[in-house]
């Protein structure tokens, strides 16, 4: 297969529902702020903040290079390099009993880094769990969900040494 190898991120119902509920929040609290004498008036610009933050931290595809796995988030992007990589795997229950150690937990992705029994701790560039690909290198392990994780895989291999 002819490199570098694009794969979408395809956004699951959950995402969907938590970004869009969490959009319409903080939408309801700013327009609340400007009627009214809020409650709690330093919600409506935290929360907005937050969003904003996360909205930037979109994942909006991935790709394999023939060094590296790069995840291409909105205003920038991450670089996964291949070297050491040892395996990768399809697993849609990945994420399955994972805490979320530092970053953002489902409002327009699941980014940073988690821990769960199976996996330990990992980083997380995801979208839609139940495309999850596992990539495993000596003394790290991440997640990622591309659009087609049987072609994802099949693109890393041979897996470089």
């Amino acid at each position: 297969m002819p490199l570098p190898s694009e794969f979408r991120a395809p956004w699951c119902t959950t995402l969907k529902a938590v970004t869009f509920t969490g959009i319409a929040i903080a939408l309801a609290l700013t327009i609340a702020a400007f009627v009214g004498r809020p409650a709690l008036p330093w919600a409506a610009p935290l929360l907005s903040a937050l969003i904003l933050a996360c909205s930037l931290s979109t994942i909006r595809r991935y790709s394999i290079t023939k060094d590296a796995i790069i995840i291409h988030r909105l205003l920038w992007n991450v670089r996964l390099p291949t070297t050491g990589l040892t395996a990768a795997t399809a697993d849609p229950r990945a994420m399955r009993g994972s805490l979320r150690t530092f970053g953002i937990g489902g409002c327009f992705s699941w980014s940073g880094w988690y821990w769960n029994r199976s996996l330990r701790s990992y980083r997380a560039f995801v979208t839609d769990p139940h495309c999850a690909v596992i990539l495993r290198w000596n003394k790290r392990t991440a997640v990622l969900s591309p659009d087609d994780p049987t072609r994802f895989i099949a693109s890393l291999q041979p897996l470089p040494s």
